[in-house]
């Protein structure tokens, strides 16, 4: 599974994105996960598979509603996103 945290939510909270995030995004790598939206685009989280989730759910507890700070799962990574 590939995860990803949507480029503007993490822009708006400078410090999780400093302490949890930028860790862990090392190859920069942009996805289209939301086709046909300004805000679609999401950072891939470079780390395996059990810390990746481990960081979503970290986001989920301090912003509890999904639309305020968007994280994604993929099985392939290549489209097929579902926002968790």
């Amino acid at each position: 599974m590939k995860y990803a945290v949507n480029i503007g939510d993490i822009t708006g909270d400078t410090l999780l994105a400093q302490l949890l995030i930028a860790p862990v995004i090392q190859s920069k790598v942009i996805v289209d996960v939301e086709r046909g939206r300004v805000d679609g685009k999401a950072v891939l989280l470079d780390t395996d598979e059990v810390r990746a989730d481990a960081i979503c759910q970290i986001v989920r507890v301090k912003y509890p509603d999904k639309s305020k700070m968007r994280c994604y799962v993929s099985k392939t990574g290549n489209g097929g996103w579902k926002r968790i």
